[in-house]
């Protein structure tokens, strides 16, 4: 599967294999930015979105749905979030930077030793 980000807001899924469109979601109330792929305990189905209203998303890309929600970025000049990289395999953290002129450091990990 490849997901796209595209400027109407959406996110698109489409399968490699058939060159079909899976489904559309939309992600943003602007247009989306930054896509990232995330991996929290393991679990690698997952996907981070940036979008243009500032917006950080986390989405289960087996069910399309939308597991979290995180205002990060302040607008500036109609862009919010511009950029999204992600260290799954070293350290459990992902970076956002922002038109706001502003790079967030996000732990995306859990602790071990907890249920």
């Amino acid at each position: 599967m490849i997901v796209a980000a595209t400027e109407d807001s959406k996110l698109r899924f489409f399968d490699l294999n058939s060159s079909q469109l899976i489904n559309s979601v939309i992600g943003h109330a602007d247009s989306v930015s930054s896509l990232c792929s995330l991996s929290i305990q393991g679990q690698p189905n997952l996907i981070v979105s940036g979008g243009h209203d500032g917006a950080l998303r986390v989405w289960d890309i087996r069910t399309f749905q939308l597991l979290h929600d995180m205002a990060a970025h302040r607008r500036k000049y109609e862009e919010g979030t511009l950029a999204l990289a992600a260290c799954p395999t070293q350290m459990p953290i992902m970076a956002s930077g922002g038109a706001d002129s502003i790079i967030k450091i996000i732990n995306t990990g859990f602790n071990n030793n907890s249920q």
